[in-house]
């Protein structure tokens, strides 16, 4: 990409409409600004990379980064709330189911299955068998 201005000329170009989309995906627009401040910042460590692109490509790379920031947000936020949920269901003494992975204690084998004669009988090919496929 050949830009006279750099770096900061290229962050100037692509900062509004990326703090938009970004306000977009996560629905707030403070948030927005710090992903898309934590992207550009990115963009600087990278620029002897990304000055070589074509400007439609850095563009596309620079918005890669900031929905891939975006999307790790929108997951932390998501585990927080539902360990928030957790956290309060104990609090009001309510019993929480127990995490799937851990009903089945770990080197044991499940039972045979309940529609056939075997641990695997020809039941469990068919789209309606809910008996797990393997769990050793």
């Amino acid at each position: 990409m050949d830009d006279p201005t750099g770096v900061v000329g290229f962050c100037q170009r692509v900062r509004p409409r990326l703090v938009g989309t970004l306000s977009l995906l996560c629905g707030d627009g403070d948030v927005a600004e710090e992903l898309a401040q934590e992207t550009l910042a990115r963009v600087w460590l990278r620029w002897a990379r990304v000055r070589e692109l074509d400007e439609p490509l850095a563009v596309a790379w620079t918005y890669r980064v900031a929905i891939n920031l975006g999307n790790s947000w929108l997951r932390r936020r998501v585990a927080e709330r539902q360990a928030r949920a957790r956290l309060v269901a104990r609090e009001a003494g309510a019993r929480l189911d127990p995490d799937p992975a851990d009903a089945w204690p770990s080197g044991r084998r499940w039972p045979p299955c309940p529609g056939g004669s075997g641990p695997r009988s020809s039941c469990a090919t068919t789209p309606t068998c809910l008996w797990p496929r393997s769990r050793t």
